[in-house]
């Protein structure tokens, strides 16, 4: 996050201070939720929004200029993926 921060900071790109709107209603959701329901719908977010995540990755990755967004992108990718993994496992469960 904060190699993030440095290269946006150097291209002079804003980072936001608050959680995206999506990701708002999403706490609101499970913020209202207890138990079984609250763990269902937590790991079908996590899924959901990191395979989101790795998609925005890649398309990055296949045309980011300067190289130093692109390596941070490749760099991420693995992590991101990980936690896919992990949180499908979970919804396996």
């Amino acid at each position: 996050k904060a190699q993030a921060g440095q290269i946006a900071t150097a291209l002079g790109v804003a980072i936001p201070d608050d959680a995206t709107p999506e990701a708002n209603l999403e706490y609101e959701k499970l913020m209202a939720m207890r138990g079984a329901d609250f763990d269902k719908e937590f790991v079908s977010y996590m899924v959901d929004d990191h395979k989101k995540d790795i998609d925005k990755y890649k398309q990055e990755a296949a045309s980011a200029d300067p190289a130093q967004v692109k390596d941070l992108v490749n760099q991420t990718l693995p992590t991101l993926q990980k936690h896919l993994e992990t949180a499908q496992s979970l919804q396996k469960g």
